[in-house]
């Protein structure tokens, strides 16, 4: 990883990323787990609130509820992946796009206000 070779102390590294599928979020887990044993990763990524909406609305005809399994596979498969990050040490931030702004500024101010970097 580029980032390990070129950075010589703990630095503050903001990830703005999304699952696209199992091989390319094991590698992004394996290198996030490299790169947050010397610095401090904030992981950032949108969450759709219309997949939200999806599964929390009772399915009506078999199609909703076929949209609302998947659905609620995806957003299951995301929890594992940002619990595995957070367990790693990484900051994960998921957030809608008109909030995640203001999560990433308090994120980063309660950083600095703990004296993580």
């Amino acid at each position: 990883m580029t980032l390990l070779g070129e950075l010589s102390r703990r630095t503050l590294v903001v990830l703005f990323t999304d699952f696209v599928d199992t091989v390319t979020v094991e590698l992004m887990v394996e290198n996030l787990a490299r790169l947050s044993g010397r610095h401090l990763v904030i992981c950032v990524t949108l969450a759709d609130p219309e997949l939200a909406r999806i599964e929390a609305t009772p399915p009506g005809t078999l199609r909703d509820l076929t949209r609302s399994v998947i659905v609620g596979d995806i957003l299951s498969d995301r929890a594992v992946v940002l619990s595995r990050l957070r367990r790693l040490g990484v900051h994960c931030i998921d957030a809608p796009v008109g909030t995640v702004t203001t999560e990433l500024v308090d994120r980063y101010l309660e950083i600095k206000r703990r004296e993580l970097v």
